[in-house]
């Protein structure tokens, strides 16, 4: 029982810094440009995870291994730069959800992979699925008439490409854990400076920018770290079921600080993936 509730705390950490990442990022596109705040956030994610390895004092053993962390830098940027376009051009409580779906990937991976979750479990997670299903159906006809975009065809690329993160990132697990989450980071950077080079992006930001970079970059850090140590002691299966149910925490933070107003839908979806979580972490 210990080791299931500890899985599902570690799936929960993942989830709820992805969705505050996700909704300061969404947010923040919406004045700075996509890859600024990308480039800005990811410096602090590295200064995080840095501090986290150094703390932890465990030495990178060179091997073949190291090259899951690598891929999993390129399918993670490939998803948050169509992630975070289509939450800065569509409506949250929309885009997040659909960009969620894309845990079916990794679920059907681990269990053709031989996991086999318990039935109770297997329950939860269906109710979960289902609930992201329900949480990402559009919203009401008064945000189709205010003409804003609704960003699902990149969400739908965006899920797609978070779907084969999730699975990188479980072959991640056999590298520590903090390691696997830098290395991941340093890949982004990498992979950002040519970006850099040709847009040639405006990285002199208002102060006032500053702190919300700064958690966003530490939540979305702090995240993968947490994912990759969850699949460590956990079943693939499971715990990317919990950690894409991020959009929910996302919803929460559009209705109350963007006063975005989800529909009676999606509430039904946000109860539904709730109780899966319940069925999940029971043994």
């Amino acid at each position: 029982m210990e080791g299931v509730m500890f899985t599902v705390g570690l799936s929960l950490v993942a989830c709820f810094g992805w969705g505050i990442a996700d909704f300061i990022g969404g947010f923040k596109s919406r004045q700075l440009s996509v890859i600024s705040v990308l480039i800005l956030s990811n410096i602090f994610a590295v200064s995080t995870l840095i501090i986290l390895v150094l703390a932890k004092g465990v030495l990178v053993r060179i091997s073949t291994d190291l090259m899951w962390p690598v891929l999993g830098g390129v399918m993670g940027l490939v998803a948050m730069l169509l992630l975070y376009k289509a939450l800065s051009t569509g409506k949250m409580s929309v885009v997040a959800p659909i960009s969620a779906s894309g845990v079916i990937l990794p679920v059907f991976w681990g269990l053709l992979s031989g996991e086999v979750p318990g039935d109770v479990q297997m329950i939860g997670a269906l109710c979960a699925v289902a609930g992201s299903i329900l949480v990402g159906m559009v919203a009401s006809e008064s945000d189709k008439k205010s003409g804003q975009k609704s960003g699902v065809g990149l969400a739908i690329l965006a899920a797609i490409a978070i779907g084969f993160y999730f699975i990188v990132m479980d072959k991640s697990s056999q590298v520590d854990p903090g390691w696997a989450a830098l290395i991941l980071r340093l890949t982004y950077a990498v992979l950002l400076m040519p970006v850099f080079f040709i847009k040639k992006p405006d990285l002199t930001v208002k102060r006032i920018h500053i702190p919300a970079l700064i958690c966003m970059g530490s939540f979305d850090a702090l995240a993968g770290y947490a994912f990759v140590l969850a699949t460590s002691v956990g079943l693939l299966s499971i715990v990317a079921v919990i950690g894409s149910l991020y959009p929910v925490v996302t919803i929460v933070l559009s209705v109350v600080f963007l006063k975005e107003k989800p529909t009676v839908v999606q509430l039904a979806g946000i109860i539904l993936a709730i109780s899966g979580i319940c069925l999940i972490s029971v043994q």
